[in-house]
């Protein structure tokens, strides 16, 4: 497990973006559910290395950063009208 910590944002979400570049070739093709458990599976396990009193805080920072990055990623795969279910 990495124990790096960032001082400079910029490179953290550099090397966030690097891991998701790994990362999401390998989710690929599957369906949804089995990358929902996935990603339930990581996200557990990232909490599980945190101590117990700071989980609830983590995951709702997680939840929040989930909700705001949403819209961003939906442009980026759909453009700027959304997804094509979108009813706005």
């Amino acid at each position: 497990m990495a124990t790096d910590t960032y001082s400079d944002s910029e490179a953290c979400v550099q090397r966030a973006c690097s891991v998701v570049k790994s990362v999401a070739p390998l989710l690929a093709g599957h369906p949804p559910d089995v990358q929902g458990a996935a990603l339930v599976e990581l996200v557990a396990l990232h909490l599980a290395g945190h101590p117990p009193q700071m989980r609830a805080h983590l995951l709702a920072l997680h939840c929040g950063c989930v909700r705001r990055m949403v819209p961003v990623v939906e442009a980026e795969l759909f453009g700027a009208d959304g997804h094509p279910a979108h009813d706005g």
